[in-house]
């Protein structure tokens, strides 16, 4: 890869707040946004209790 190739792919993974795993499968992706929503709904609702 050249390094303007590896810029681009590097600009493009980051502007997507990505971590750096491009090669992980989208539906484990999908997965852990889930599992982050639900961490993050169970906290506001300990709060609100």
């Amino acid at each position: 890869m050249s390094g303007n190739e590896d810029h681009h792919r590097q600009g493009r993974r980051f502007a997507a707040g990505g971590n750096g795993h491009d090669d992980r499968d989208p539906r484990d992706v999908e997965i852990e946004r889930l599992r982050q929503r639900v961490r993050e709904l169970k906290i506001q609702h300990e709060i609100r209790q």
